[in-house]
């Protein structure tokens, strides 16, 4: 018999048809579930130079936190607290985590201090040039900083960041091309 001019036969459609359909509804899912986790934005402001430059554009993942827990040294993005809401803000921040909940932060002598400690940053433009009272961080809540420490409106001016303000956590610069890389 010659298979090439075999007549098609209904289960052959059929099949056909599944194998079409299955991968039809693979390819959506997974564009589904990039759209909902994974999301570029660009950097508006020099606050957070050097690691993030004004107009760099990078990729936040939305669903990390829903597995573990915000850690210092997190470069996050959020929704306006209520004290900036109420100062007329609407646009979404980033900054990097230097407090988790329960611990003390400072600054002092042109250092962060987390619990009287200072803390190693070897991510900042320059050190901070002013000094800011010890306060402890409350629960579900985080104090960050932009990394351009004496440019950036941050914790130091408005508080602290609930929980559930995170949206994600900023994990890879994609253009321009010359900056392309992870976020440290």
């Amino acid at each position: 018999s010659n298979l090439t001019n075999a007549p098609v036969t209904g289960k052959k459609i059929n099949k056909l048809i599944v194998i079409i359909c299955s991968l039809s509804a693979s390819i959506l899912i997974l564009l589904f579930l990039t759209f909902i986790s994974v999301e570029s934005r660009f950097i508006p402001a020099s606050s957070m130079a050097p690691t993030l430059e004004q107009q760099d554009r990078f990729m936040v993942n939305k669903l990390i936190y829903y597995f573990q827990e915000p850690q210092r040294g997190d470069v996050i993005i959020f929704s306006p607290t209520e004290t900036l809401r109420k100062n007329d803000f609407s646009a979404d921040f980033v900054k990097r985590i230097i407090a988790l909940p329960g611990e003390t932060v400072a600054v002092q002598n042109n250092q962060v201090l987390i619990n009287n400690r200072p803390l190693e940053e070897n991510y900042i433009l320059e050190p901070p040039e002013y000094d800011f009272e010890p306060v402890t961080v409350p629960s579900e809540s985080y104090f960050v900083l932009g990394d351009n420490r004496n440019n950036s409106f941050d914790s130091i001016h408005w508080g602290f960041v609930p929980r559930k303000n995170i949206i994600g956590k900023a994990y890879q610069i994609i253009l321009p091309p010359e900056r392309a890389g992870a976020i440290e």
